[in-house]
């Protein structure tokens, strides 16, 4: 729904009056930030200032998040830029450096949004803050009372170089062609056949799973470098002959504890073999190098293809992931999601465009479980504890000063909240939660994200909401357009662009950050293309309408994303009228 009636000139509709909040997805504390998130914050910046025209005195909820393995990441890397040693550093001395990363990028953030004159307040909203951190802890115990987050065993994404479990929102999926080969595993009456892709696990298998419907008649088969007879296990709906590899496997590990088989890991945290053998010490590539070799040479590879393989690298560090088996703190999100279809499908929750509607749909059709632990060195405590007198364990909101049982010591969990779980928290401690949630303020609030935060973002928010509170904490999404890039592709340091801001000053700013680059030179170029003089006054009163026809155009951040391509892509003379006529059908229902 549009904020204006074209019918009516202009002039303020009900959406407009009843949007009384807007929330974002938090912003990340590391001291350097992607142009396009600023143009993303720009966007925002502009719906909140239309919206104030229209009638309306929305509040916009400017988050920030820390504690993560993006601050992880950073820190480590100014560490070693500074000659020091992390090991060495500790973990006290390292969540210092956190500290004073996060005080220091919270400081150049904050003057580049001052200069950029957003009105958007970061101060209060932070998932290091006292508030939230404490209003996270109570949701964990809650759920963990619930019965929906337990401590167990299961198989995750770890990077080897951040040293932590991978939050899904932080893995990026790369398709890449791969050497494949087929093993033949010779039976008395036939052979079964299974393509490796990861032949150095092999050493790992303890079992061969095959589709249940063709499952031989003999039991077990010989595996060559495991050295030894391994069962056959029948597995229903499973496609083709795979190894059953249960350290780094989830599907494998929860066979293996359904069969009571043994459980065996090959790779260790750093992505080096340690399982007695020929691969014994080699790191993950070289050991598949050498597992082909031997597997070629012992003659039970029949075939060499090459097959697309699809890997799974941290999104900080670029490093590719090593699936391994720890004990994890995991939220049954599965369970959670029942109440939120249910609400976004009767239309309690507005979304623009509606095509987001599916995809969270989609979204909530595939949930399984979120791992809400990590092993990072800064962040918020897990709320869980241990005597060391008598073993005793419990999850309660503030640490105990001694063991309820046997008033022996009590040790705190060593594993941190993982920052997203925290920061989806944020927007119910703005609603009052955990005291009194203000179900009439989430009525009018809005939530804007791009595609990728319905999952990152949206999903996990109106969940936590609806468990927690009985309702979500928004009732409109606003989905954006604006990709923002990986950390290696474009990033800059955020007191770097407030000095450039200074220096252009605010409305070329932002128009320049907007229309995708900041640069003095192709920002006059870029104006030059949509029929403006290139010259300073000229570009100045250019950016000046351009900007002015943003405010009055915008209807979400989709809608600006629309006008602003429309004007990369160059207009010509005529551009603010062409801009007018493209605006228009934007403002009408």
């Amino acid at each position: 729904m549009s904020l204006t009636d074209s019918a009516t000139g202009g002039a303020p509709t009900d959406t407009a009056r009843v949007i009384s909040r807007v929330i974002t997805a938090p912003v990340r504390l590391t001291g350097s930030v992607h142009p396009q998130q600023v143009a993303l914050l720009l966007a925002i910046d502009v719906m909140v200032r239309r919206m104030a025209q229209l009638g309306a005195q929305p509040l916009w909820e400017l988050s920030t998040i820390a504690g993560d393995v993006a601050t992880q990441h950073a820190v480590s890397r100014a560490v070693t830029r500074e000659g020091d040693n992390r090991d060495e550093l500790g973990r006290d001395g390292f969540a210092a450096r956190a500290e004073r990363l996060h005080a220091d990028a919270r400081e150049d953030l904050q003057r580049l949004l001052n200069a950029l004159q957003l009105q958007g307040d970061m101060q209060r909203w932070s998932v290091m803050g006292d508030e939230t951190a404490r209003a996270a802890r109570i949701a964990f115990v809650r759920l963990f009372e619930d019965g929906l987050l337990t401590r167990t065993d299961a198989v995750l994404d770890s990077c080897p170089s951040c040293e932590t479990v991978v939050d899904g929102a932080d893995v990026d999926i790369v398709e890449t062609e791969v050497d494949q080969i087929r093993l033949s595993l010779p039976l008395d009456d036939g052979v079964i056949e299974v393509d490796l892709d990861e032949p150095e696990l092999i050493v790992g298998a303890i079992a061969v799973a095959v589709p249940q419907d063709i499952a031989p008649a003999e039991t077990s088969v010989y595996l060559p470098l495991v050295g030894r007879e391994v069962p056959i296990v029948g597995v229903i709906g499973l496609a083709q002959a795979a190894l059953v590899v249960p350290g780094h496997y989830q599907w494998c590990y929860e066979l293996a504890r359904q069969l009571d088989l043994p459980i065996a890991e090959v790779i260790d945290g750093e992505g080096v073999v340690r399982h007695k053998g020929a691969l014994d010490g080699l790191s993950r590539y070289a050991a598949r190098a050498a597992a082909t070799e031997l597997l070629v040479a012992e003659g039970y590879v029949n075939a060499h293809f090459t097959a697309v393989q699809t890997t799974r690298r941290c999104h900080r560090c670029a490093s590719v992931l090593v699936a391994l088996r720890g004990r994890h703190w995991i939220l049954s999100f599965k369970a959670l999601m029942e109440p939120v279809i249910a609400l976004a499908e009767s239309g309690a929750i507005a979304f623009t465009p509606h095509a987001a509607l599916d995809r969270l749909l989609e979204a909530a059709d595939e949930a399984g479980v979120w791992c809400v632990s990590q092993q990072l060195w800064s962040g918020q405590p897990i709320p869980a504890y241990t005597c060391l007198d008598c073993g005793q364990k419990s999850v309660v909101v503030d640490e105990p000063d001694s063991c309820s049982s046997c008033m022996g010591t009590v040790e705190q969990d060593a594993d941190v909240l993982d920052a997203r779980f925290v920061a989806a928290v944020a927007p119910l401690v703005m609603l009052n939660w955990p005291h009194s949630f203000d179900a009439g303020a989430a009525s009018t609030t809005a939530l804007s994200v791009g595609g990728l935060g319905l999952d990152t973002w949206a999903l996990p928010m109106a969940a936590l909401g609806v468990r927690l509170c009985g309702a979500a904490p928004f009732s409109k999404v606003l989905v954006h357009q604006f990709a923002i890039g990986a950390p290696e592709t474009g990033h800059r340091r955020s007191a770097e662009l407030a000095d450039e801001v200074d220096r252009l000053g605010m409305r070329i700013a932002r128009i320049g950050l907007l229309f995708g680059d900041l640069d003095a030179a192709r920002a006059t170029d870029a104006l030059t293309t949509i029929g403006q003089p290139a010259n300073g006054a000229g570009n100045i009163d250019a950016i000046t309408e351009m900007y002015d026809a943003a405010i009055a155009a915008l209807d979400s951040g989709e809608a600006l994303g629309i006008v602003l391509g429309a004007a990369r892509d160059g207009l010509d003379a005529s551009a603010r009228t062409k801009l007018g006529e493209l605006v228009r059908p934007l403002l009408a229902d």
